[in-house]
């Protein structure tokens, strides 16, 4: 047991360097030592991250260039709204010169770091001395910010008349900066320069549509029609394996969070399709010969969670995915018709349309696929992907004094295109 631990602790790490090591360049520019600004593309990573160091390239295919704190002044996103500057900060009483993320300029200004060693984060006001207050979270903080803000009433009552008003968010912490230059700022004097876009949620949604077909086997352990007044037997029946046939259309949403990783995230597949199947065999059973025959269609509402993978580079990217399956069969129509042989009564016949529980109403199951994205110019997308399921009934269905557990195995090779 020990040794899987182990296996699992290797592959989370080798996971987690992969996943810190991959690319995210979005557009940007960068303000050198002399003041200098150069537009080109910066690597968008994680609070920790950006706070250490910035990856710049003057193109897409160009080299890339790493800059840390006191190389450059500062590097700001274009279109994700978050500013940088180099800034020395006191943490734990180290001097230390980082990456400053540019929350509020204004009067005060508001900055926002996390240490990528602790996690920890931190809130650093600046007045219009230059001083700078940092205000770590802790069970001091409130009075740490009813200090700093001593001589305005209106944030001191703030602060003290509810400290889960001012919970240790950056939220607040704006609101807080706004409040102080509300009471500072002179009639019609714009003091707030900057505000960092803070809510903003870098999620990326995207959009499948596509059609394909599936090979499915549906196979039904046994049932039972309880005890027959005339014969006093019972009679069990094993349909066993039905093969099956069927288009499918069916829509999906990956989603991730490219400051992240732009290879993984969760994918969810809806799809549609139809099912039917088959069967006939014989048996004899304490004596008596038993046929039977039976039928059945459905369509099927197919619901998948997955975790995929998309290999990052390339117009041609391989793709691999994984995850849990929900089938739900519904205008369901089934058909058994059974013969039982005996000296007397010679023959005993029953027919029934539409038995309860054939095919089953839900199965749960897991899935695994892989697949090919071929990129487009316009970001667009087209996908080719290959799908194992295996799902079955949660327990036996309990049917009189017999149980039945139902299975199905699907095969299924989709074509689409992602918006």
């Amino acid at each position: 047991m020990k040794i899987k631990y182990v296996h699992l602790i290797l592959l989370f790490l080798i996971m987690s360097k992969i996943i810190l090591a991959q690319e995210n360049y979005v557009k940007g520019y960068i303000i050198t030592n002399n003041n200098d600004s150069i537009t080109g593309m910066i690597n968008f990573k994680t609070d920790e991250q950006n706070g250490q160091s910035c990856r710049f390239k003057l193109s897409e295919t160009a080299p890339e260039q790493l800059f840390l704190p006191g190389d450059i002044l500062e590097y700001r996103f274009i279109n994700e709204g978050k500013y940088y500057v180099s800034h020395e900060v006191i943490i734990d009483s180290i001097p230390r010169r980082v990456f400053l993320e540019y929350l509020v300029d204004g009067v005060m200004n508001l900055y926002f770091y996390r240490d990528a060693k602790t996690h920890q984060d931190y809130y650093f006001f600046e007045d219009e001395s230059g001083q700078v207050t940092s205000i770590e979270k802790n069970q001091h903080y409130i009075g740490a910010l009813t200090y700093l803000f001593r001589d305005y009433p209106t944030i001191r009552k703030k602060l003290s008349k509810d400290s889960y008003s001012v919970a240790y968010r950056r939220g607040n912490m704006v609101e807080l900066a706004k409040e102080y230059h509300k009471e500072t700022c002179s009639p019609g004097q714009e003091c707030i320069v900057f505000t960092n876009d803070y809510k903003r949620q870098y999620l990326e949604f995207k959009f499948s549509a596509y059609a394909g077909f599936q090979i499915m086997d549906y196979s039904i352990k046994r049932f039972s029609l309880g005890i027959t007044e005339e014969t006093l037997s019972r009679i069990i029946y094993t349909p066993g394996s039905m093969n099956s046939w069927y288009p499918t259309v069916g829509g999906r949403l990956f989603i991730n969070n490219p400051r992240w990783t732009n290879s993984l995230g969760l994918l969810i597949d809806i799809g549609v399709s139809k099912i039917k199947g088959d069967a006939q065999n014989s048996f004899i059973y304490r004596s008596y010969l038993k046929e039977g025959e039976f039928n059945f269609s459905a369509l099927i509402l197919t619901g998948k969670l997955d975790v995929k993978y998309i290999y990052p580079k390339g117009k041609i990217r391989p793709t691999a995915e994984a995850g849990f399956s929900y089938y739900n069969f519904f205008n369901k129509s089934s058909r058994l018709y059974f013969k039982e042989y005996d000296y007397n009564p010679p023959v005993q016949i029953i027919d029934i349309k539409n038995y309860d529980n054939f095919p089953a109403s839900t199965l749960f199951g897991f899935n695994c696929g892989i697949g090919i994205d071929y990129r487009l110019n316009n970001n667009k997308s087209v996908f080719c992907c290959f799908s194992y399921d295996n799902a079955n009934t949660a327990r036996y269905i309990s049917m009189g004094d017999a149980n039945s557990n139902h299975n199905l195995r699907v095969e299924q090779i989709k074509i689409g295109y992602t918006f």
